[in-house]
């Protein structure tokens, strides 16, 4: 309408609006202010009161408002209620004021609206309003009681981040969990525990935890947990649990409890993590009862084998012996062909004597105990090779060792891997002229690593998965003497230290041994 009015016009409108709004302001002050009680208990109101008239200009405010706002109050006096309102509510805010305007009314809306408003200073007040219509001789007048909730709204959403966070953590986990308050009321849970147990939110979201279910979780362990363990130990680990749950079955859980104070509640809450064990637990007693029948077969095993040495011994010795009777009373009278042939015979019985001894000393490594200490390998090896040189003096051989390689074993045991290596080295450089063999140690992967390294027979690659198989002989080591046992022993001997052993060669080129042991 302004836009069409002339300049007077303008000026006269803008005049009478404003004589208005002073006596609406007049009026209003006349109405409040008039009475002393009435104004010493609008400024002794916390909350802040802003009267407003039919257009929605400020008329009326007390100092809770003003300062709430930032204003003085002839800055807002007289102002419409818009410069309080953040321009993208002013249309909504009218809007519904217009609806309270179109029916008449008095008295309180039962209505808390909540909005922001401006401060002074650009920022913006959470409030909450609540209104009240008074019906006066200058039409209806608005009073809006005005609480500022900025604070509340802040810790509001802080909560409500926190609730957010700790329910995607609880998402996150692999194993069901629940959490409850300090009544042992469930709070929340994961979908873990959902479908572990079979149970929908509905029915577990704000229960007792042993009212789950048709009270399948009211276990008396469990309420050890909660009721006699954790009001003293605000965390336990590794409870187990073992009941029949009417849905899944007989199930062995480990419970883990942590209990934690919530400054924003005050008051503790309760962590429940879950563990299915059942299978594992299963599981550890079959390794357990297929351990125990194994111990027994090694048992009777070790005693048929002590049996049938010695049932072949007796024979052995009998064959051996009248192979040496025979040569002794009638060599002189027997060709060298038949010489031969008893000679081949009596040292048959000396192999197959050696091969029964080197099986029963395996069969004894198995079982002997481990008496783990720190060991001298290099001294070992030294007093090893001292020994097999002084049987074969005219053998051209250099032994190198490094000095100092100290490692974690049973001294015993680990001499008769080093003999076993370096036998086996000894033997398969028997063709060289000038044998070498060394003995050492280097790092993988930050783990010590001995080895024995000779310059002899070699090996083929494609064959070194049968190097440490009882009995087995390599394509080419027929001439060199053997039963395939040493190489056995190494290993179970390495294997019962919680170590590998591996080898690596090229035919011709020698041959590289290697071992760990799991302590180092």
């Amino acid at each position: 309408m302004e836009s069409h009015m002339t300049t007077p016009e303008l000026k006269k409108a803008r005049h009478e609006r404003e004589l208005r709004i002073q006596r609406q302001i007049s009026f209003a002050s006349g109405l409040f202010e008039g009475d002393v009680s009435i104004r010493t208990l609008l400024e002794s109101l916390i909350e802040g009161v802003v009267v407003i008239d039919e257009s929605g200009t400020i008329l009326l405010m007390n100092t809770a408002a003003v300062q709430m706002f930032g204003y003085r109050e002839k800055e807002l006096i007289g102002k419409p209620q818009a410069v309080l309102i953040p321009e993208r509510f002013r249309k909504s805010i009218e809007e519904r004021q217009a609806g309270y305007f179109a029916v008449p009314r008095t008295g309180p809306i039962k209505e808390h609206i909540a909005l922001s408003c401006l401060h002074k200073d650009g920022r913006e007040l959470y409030v909450e309003i609540n209104l009240s219509f008074i019906e006066t001789t200058n039409g209806v007048l608005v009073i809006s009681l005005i609480s500022d909730i900025t604070l509340r709204k802040q810790l509001e959403a802080e909560i409500q981040n926190a609730r957010e966070y700790a329910e995607n953590i609880v998402e996150t986990v692999r194993e069901p969990m629940v959490v409850l308050n300090s009544d042992l009321k469930i709070l929340t849970a994961n979908h873990s525990f959902y479908d572990a147990f079979k149970v929908t939110p509905e029915a577990t979201i704000g229960n007792f935890i042993y009212d789950l279910g048709n009270r399948q979780w009211d276990i008396p362990k469990l309420r050890v947990l909660f009721e006699e363990i954790l009001p003293h130990d605000t965390v336990f680990n590794g409870y187990e649990v073992e009941h029949d749950f009417q849905d899944i079955g007989r199930k062995i859980i480990l419970l883990n409890a942590r209990q934690i104070f919530r400054k924003d509640i005050g008051s503790h809450i309760i962590l429940l993590a879950m563990e299915d064990i059942t299978e594992r637990k299963q599981a550890e007693e079959e390794i357990e009862r297929v351990n125990t029948e194994l111990e027994a077969a090694n048992l009777e095993l070790e005693a048929f084998n002590y049996t049938v040495a010695h049932d072949l011994r007796n024979p052995l010795n009998v064959i051996s012996s009248y192979c040496q009777m025979i040569k002794e009373f009638y060599g002189d009278k027997l060709d060298e062909k038949c010489l031969h042939y008893i000679q081949q015979a009596y040292e048959g019985t000396l192999r197959m004597s050696q091969l029964i001894e080197a099986l029963l000393n395996s069969s004894r490594l198995a079982h002997v105990e481990l008496n783990r200490d720190r060991v001298d390998l290099s001294s070992i090896f030294k007093e090893i090779a001292t020994e097999l040189k002084g049987t074969e003096s005219a053998r051209r051989v250099e032994i190198r060792i490094a000095d100092g390689i100290i490692a974690d074993g049973d001294a015993n045991l680990l001499r008769v891997v080093l003999d076993n290596l370096l036998c086996n080295a000894w033997k398969f450089t028997a063709t060289r002229e000038q044998g070498l063999i060394e003995f050492g140690a280097t790092e993988i992967g930050g783990k010590p690593v001995y080895f024995v390294q000779d310059n002899g027979h070699g090996f083929d690659m494609a064959d070194a998965d049968k190097l440490f198989a009882p009995f087995q002989r390599l394509p080419g080591a027929e001439e060199y003497l053997g039963f395939g046992i040493g190489l056995a022993t190494v290993e179970r001997i390495i294997r019962r230290h919680g170590g590998r052993v591996w080898a690596e060669g090229e035919p011709g080129k020698g041959a590289i041994f290697y071992f760990t042991l799991a302590a180092d």
